[in-house]
């Protein structure tokens, strides 16, 4: 077991310095540990004194815990089955949703298959969160007010745009939609 928590520093770290687009020079230089060694640790070949892990921690904006944690497996590849998709709470009235995301570790984005029934919609007001969304039709029809513009998406077609933008959205059919929506962040986890 502690064979795998040590692997899983490098990893982490490697993980973390590619998602930052940072280069080990770059890191290297924010952190104030050498480049060989930050080379060895991703690779296994050295372990970090809890010096050097706090300072690399505190340059990729983690805590040291978050490198060390034996309860949490790494999670860099989620498969979530059909089966096994988990039905999210929605607070608006005929709107079913499926969460398509695993439990990625710092995800950066979330799926959602939702079926709108007739005349389903995201209430009276128009929301707006941080991040972006983006909308696939598979089925139908569905409405989106956004500056005060309808875009009415058939199947197949696709909307993208920022989710600070004040929206609302509807089925305005007497049949079922069903979509896909990928939100960056996920607005139900800030």
């Amino acid at each position: 077991m502690t064979e795998e928590v040590i692997k899983d520093i490098g990893d982490r770290i490697y993980a973390l310095r590619k998602e930052g687009r940072l280069s080990i020079k770059r890191l290297s230089e924010i952190s104030g540990v050498s480049p060989a060694g930050i080379h060895k640790i991703e690779n296994n070949h050295m372990i970090p004194t809890i010096t050097v892990l706090m300072k690399i921690a505190k340059a990729l904006n983690k805590t040291v815990s978050y490198f060390v944690d034996e309860e949490k497996p790494f999670r860099d590849l989620e498969l979530v089955r059909r089966k096994d998709r988990k039905k999210l709470y929605s607070s608006r009235v005929h709107v079913w949703m499926e969460n398509l995301a695993g439990n990625m570790e710092d995800g950066l984005l979330t799926g959602i298959f939702c079926i709108v029934n007739p005349k389903g919609n995201s209430g009276k007001t128009k929301m707006s969160h941080r991040g972006e969304e983006m909308i696939l039709v598979l089925d139908n029809v569905i409405e989106f007010n956004i500056r005060n513009k309808v875009h009415r998406l058939l199947k197949g077609d696709c909307l993208h745009f920022r989710s600070e933008l004040p929206h609302s959205w509807k089925n305005p059919s007497g049949r079922k939609t069903k979509a896909l929506w990928v939100f960056a962040p996920a607005p139900f986890l800030l």
